[in-house]
């Protein structure tokens, strides 16, 4: 496996450390450029933007308490999103963009012209993982949480009746699951005929797969408190009995993009354990498996190389990057020091991809720029072939010799 290095770098001011899953990548306030929103255990909530050319946050806030897990998503309105802030202890806040309407002087949080906090409440505490998405083919957001008590829920924003201003009304609980073992970490998959489901990570690579469908009438009603949705949930072992621990806690990302998409099959999804294991399986079967010999703490996406497919994305707590193309090749990032939470998405106007690390010496470490064009290594006989198909073998041999002694000569 090759390595790789990444020379842009920039070092962000943030206090305290931050828990892994208290990152995200997004665009907080509408304007076309992505954000990184980053959330501390002292309870401070900062967000930096590209544009902003500062180390110093584009917006800052602080009262949330010990932040286990943040989100960016369209909970209020699909196609404006909305950052969600959970704390340990349960306490749920929503920031919209922009001034407050009104500012009442008992707010803790204060006001700010960039972002405000626009609804706060509680929900059960002990909530260190989350997504939004669509669970139930519906057309609306959903808040997914995972809970330390080996319990997932499931909320909706239900807004208040009009005239109410944005961020005026409650999260409305429709599920709430209990697993066998701890969870690890919760993802939204894609199933075949594009229905969806949440993922379910649990120990030793193993996960449980729940299939959502809502009443309809109660959604049109707004009875969801009265006709909460039907669920179907499956336990999926996987390859649990080749595990070197069953009990070692596993990470999991759904709806990874092939590039091929078609109904017939349902999206790939990948686990990752932290005994080093990695899989990606589609349909519950395993299409590769692989031992990276690393205590893999946080699995992620993305689409590094600009050809339309995610890559695999996972960071060891020694600061080791493993990206993995679909077909199993692969290359590594080295960071320099052990981290405590780490990200990658794309960031800024661009926008591009990056890689956001926070360490144990409160600080958070961005490259903002990655370009690895291909995964492949391509041997310059196989770059010729591609460059010149109609030249023979021979004058292929000539002018490769050519150019190395013409690149010895200078």
């Amino acid at each position: 496996m090759r390595a790789v290095c990444f020379n842009e770098r920039r070092e962000l001011e943030i206090q305290g450390p931050v828990l892994k899953n208290a990152m995200a990548f997004g665009d907080v306030d509408g304007d076309g450029e992505l954000e990184l929103v980053v959330g501390n255990e002292s309870g401070e909530l900062a967000i930096f933007k590209d544009s902003f050319h500062s180390v110093k946050p584009w917006f800052q806030s602080s009262g949330f308490k010990m932040i286990s897990a943040v989100g960016i998503g369209g909970l209020i309105e699909p196609d404006k999103n909305t950052v969600v802030v959970v704390s340990g202890d349960g306490w749920c806040h929503i920031l919209l963009p922009g001034p407050a309407p009104s500012c009442p002087s008992d707010v803790p949080l204060g006001c700010d012209n960039n972002m405000h906090v626009a609804h706060i409440q509680c929900i059960p505490p002990n909530t260190h993982c989350l997504f939004m998405g669509d669970i139930d083919g519906d057309g609306q957001v959903e808040l997914v949480v995972g809970l330390t008590d080996r319990v997932v829920r499931s909320y909706r924003w239900q807004p208040d009746p009009p005239p109410a201003l944005p961020g005026e009304g409650r999260l409305v609980s429709l599920n709430k699951w209990e697993a066998a073992n701890q969870v690890g970490s919760v993802s939204l998959g894609r199933e075949m005929g594009g229905q969806p489901s949440v993922l379910v990570s649990q120990p030793g690579g193993t996960l449980l797969k729940i299939m959502c469908t809502t009443n309809q009438y109660a959604v049109q009603e707004n009875s969801l408190d009265e006709a909460p949705p039907t669920s179907k949930i499956d336990y999926c072992p996987l390859s649990s009995s080749r595990m070197r621990s069953p009990n070692v806690s596993t990470e999991i990302v759904g709806s990874i993009r092939t590039g091929c998409e078609n109904d017939e099959k349902g999206s790939p999804y990948t686990v990752a354990t932290t005994d080093g294991t990695l899989m990606l399986v589609q349909d519950e079967n395993i299409l590769w498996s692989i031992q990276l010999h690393r205590q893999l703490f946080s699995l992620t996406k993305l689409d590094i190389t600009g050809d339309g497919k995610d890559e695999i994305v996972v960071c060891s707590w020694d600061g080791q990057t493993y990206i993995l193309g679909q077909d199993q090749i692969s290359v590594r990032f080295q960071f320099e020091e052990s981290v405590s939470s780490f990200c990658a998405g794309r960031y800024g106007s661009g926008p591009l991809p990056c890689f956001a690390y926070s360490t144990f010496n409160d600080k958070i470490i961005l490259f903002p720029n990655i370009k690895i064009p291909n995964l492949r290594i391509r041997t310059l006989d196989t770059y010729m072939s591609e460059r010149f198909p109609n030249m023979s073998k021979e004058e292929r041999r000539l002018l490769v010799q050519k150019c190395l002694y013409s690149t010895k000569i200078n």
